[in-house]
């Protein structure tokens, strides 16, 4: 009988010890919301654009979910396109990380021109924090602060001779910082 309970024992240790290791599931995983954004720049002449603020479009509300199957969705409520309409938008696809690096694989977007391609300054099981870099044309805020600047300029003709004498090329930096949904 003891001969019997020690190979009990022996085939439910050796069983167990089988079982296979599960894969660790990437913290990237889950529901995260967007709670802050940081816009900095090295052009104090473009200050207007620097600052911090909970929206990177001017949504409401911006959501990744990561799927541990590599897929993901983006929900971003009441964005503001084209002046006044104001949406809610989905886009979904693939993930991939690599490092530092998030790409987002775009399959279906209902706006164009966000954006797919990250940094991953921090991620742990509750934080994620993002970073990239846009370029675009601006011009300096002594040009839009100015009164006469403001009161004479009515044409895009007007507009574009502003853009042509004083526009420039600056880079924003943004950074977005998330927290983990339960």
């Amino acid at each position: 009988m003891k001969n019997y309970l020690l190979l009990l024992s022996l085939a439910v240790l050796i069983l167990a010890s089988c079982k296979e290791d599960e894969e660790p599931v990437d913290p990237l995983v889950g529901v995260w919301v967007l709670e802050d954004v940081e816009v900095t720049g090295s052009n104090t002449d473009f200050a207007r654009y620097y600052g911090s603020g909970s929206s990177v479009y001017g949504e409401s509300s911006y959501v990744f979910t990561f799927n541990a199957d590599l897929t993901y969705e983006r929900e971003l409520e009441n964005l503001p396109v084209n002046g006044n309409q104001i949406i809610d938008s989905d886009d979904s696809g693939e993930w991939e990380k690599d490092d530092d690096e998030l790409d987002l694989d775009i399959d279906e977007s209902e706006v164009s021109g966000l954006d797919d391609s990250f940094i991953i300054e921090e991620l742990t099981n509750e934080n994620l924090i993002l970073s990239y870099d846009i370029q675009l044309e601006a011009l300096p805020d002594f040009i839009v602060q100015d009164e006469q600047v403001q009161d004479t300029v009515e044409t895009q003709e007007q507009i574009n001779a502003l853009f042509d004498e004083y526009g420039e090329l600056i880079t924003l930096e943004y950074t977005l910082e998330f927290e983990k949904e339960d």
